[in-house]
C-alpha cells in the first residue's frame, strides 16, 4: 500500500512553481504536483530512471527533494539532465533539489501520457491538504479486497468520513468500452478478411494444381516417384506465397497511415507480430493448396497419361 494527495486519471493539483535558470516555464501539460510516501513509485509500478526515489530520511525537516516525471525532464531540460536542478514550489523560498526521473504516467484513458508532473514526499507537501487517497496494489483480482480494506480503514480511524473505494479499472471503463467494441469489431472484420483471403488462396493454387495433373501422370512415366512431385509443387507454391507475402506486407506497411487514426493511442499499425501472422497464416493456406492436391495427382495412372498423349 501507498499514499499519495493525487490519483492517476482522477485528480489533479497545480501550484506556483518556478525554476532556477528560467524566467517562464514552456507551455505543457501541467506540471501538476503530487505529495506521495516512499514506496508510491513501486506501488504504482513506476520505474525510477535516473537518480532515486524517496526514502524515510525526506522527512519534514530534512532538505526538500522532488521526483520528475520523463514528461517533465523532456519539456523543461531537453538537452540537459534535471537531477540537481532547484525548483520553488508553491512560492516557497527553499530550493526544492530533483533527486529523480521516473516514469511518466498515464493519465487519461485515451492515452494522453504527456502530462508533467512531479512528486514530493507527503511530509513535505505544500498546501494543507486533509484528502490522500490509499493506494493498495494486490497480487491478484483487487475487487475483493475493496470492501474488507474499506473495514479495516473504518476501525483504525473511526474518526475519519467514510471513504469511497473503487478499483483503478472501474474508473475508467466507461472511457474504454468504445475502444472495445471497436476492438471487436475491427478484430472480427481482420479476422473475416483473412479467412476469405486464405481460402482463395487456397482454391486458386488448389485448382492450379490440379491443372497440372497430366504433366504429372508423365512424370510418374518417366520414373518421378510422388515426393518427388510433392517436393516440385511445395518449391513453386512456397516462392510464389512467399513473393506475395513480401508484397502484401509491404502495402500493408504502407497503408498503416491511414489506420493509425483509429487505433487506441500508443498502440503501432505496424506491428510486426500482426504481420507475422497474417503472413503464416496466408503461407499455411498455401502448403495445404499445394501438398494435398499434389499427393492426390501424383497418384494418377502413368498409363492413362500416356494414352492421352
Amino acid at each position: 500500500v501507498a499514499q499519495a494527495t493525487n490519483m492517476a486519471a482522477s485528480s489533479w493539483t497545480m501550484v506556483v512553481l518556478r525554476v532556477r535558470g528560467m524566467e517562464s516555464l514552456p507551455r505543457m501539460r501541467g506540471p501538476y504536483i503530487s505529495g506521495v510516501t516512499p514506496n508510491f513509485f513501486r506501488v504504482m509500478g513506476l520505474t525510477i530512471a535516473r537518480g532515486r526515489g524517496f526514502n524515510d530520511g525526506d522527512g519534514a525537516g530534512a532538505a526538500r527533494v522532488a521526483v520528475v516525471n520523463a514528461a517533465m525532464a523532456k519539456a523543461l531540460w531537453p538537452s540537459g539532465d534535471a537531477l540537481g536542478a532547484c525548483l520553488y514550489v508553491d512560492r516557497g523560498a527553499e530550493c526544492t533539489t530533483v533527486v529523480g526521473v521516473v516514469g511518466t504516467e498515464q493519465q487519461s484513458v485515451r492515452g494522453e501520457s504527456g502530462f508533467a508532473q512531479y512528486y514530493v514526499p507527503l511530509t513535505q507537501y505544500p498546501q494543507k491538504w486533509n484528502g490522500r487517497s490509499l493506494v493498495v496494489r494486490a497480487r491478484d483480482d483487487p475487487g475483493p479486497l475493496v470492501q474488507p480494506t474499506l473495514r479495516s480503514m473504518a476501525e483504525l480511524f473511526p474518526d475519519l468520513p467514510r471513504e469511497v473505494g473503487r478499483v483503478l479499472s472501474d474508473c475508467c471503463a466507461r472511457a474504454v468500452r468504445p475502444w472495445r467494441v471497436g476492438m471487436g469489431v475491427s478484430g472480427a472484420d481482420a479476422g473475416l478478411a483473412l479467412f476469405l483471403a486464405a481460402m482463395g488462396l487456397y482454391a486458386v493454387v488448389a485448382h492450379g494444381v490440379r491443372q497440372r495433373e497430366h504433366e504429372f501422370g508423365i512424370r510418374r512415366a518417366l520414373g518421378a516417384r510422388v515426393p518427388d512431385l510433392v517436393r516440385l509443387v511445395m518449391a513453386q507454391v512456397v516462392a510464389l506465397g512467399a513473393i506475395g507475402i513480401v508484397l502484401g506486407a509491404a502495402a500493408a506497411y504502407w497503408g498503416a497511415r491511414f489506420v493509425k487514426p483509429l487505433l487506441y493511442p500508443g498502440l503501432s499499425a505496424r506491428d510486426p507480430a500482426v504481420l507475422l501472422a497474417a503472413g503464416a497464416v496466408l503461407l499455411a493456406a498455401c502448403l495445404a493448396a499445394g501438398v494435398f492436391p499434389a499427393r492426390a495427382a501424383g497418384r494418377a495412372d502413368p498409363r492413362s497419361a500416356l494414352q492421352a498423349e
